[in-house]
């Protein structure tokens, strides 16, 4: 699992935007993987949006 930090661009390992973590990554609540908070632009809405997801399905791009 890649270590990830803020400022990061990271994707998800299916496709997707580039999203840039924004968020140390931390013990999830639900998961004992780590869970990283990221924010992207979402160009169909014409607006930012962030999400948590788990580590293990986020890549470095």
């Amino acid at each position: 699992m890649a270590n990830f930090e803020v400022g990061n661009v990271v994707q998800l390992r299916s496709g997707g935007p580039k999203m840039t973590v924004v968020g140390e990554p931390r013990k999830g609540v639900y998961t004992t993987d780590s869970e990283v908070i990221v924010i992207w632009f979402d160009d169909k809405e014409n607006k930012f949006k962030y999400d948590t997801f788990i580590a293990a399905i986020l890549e470095r791009v």
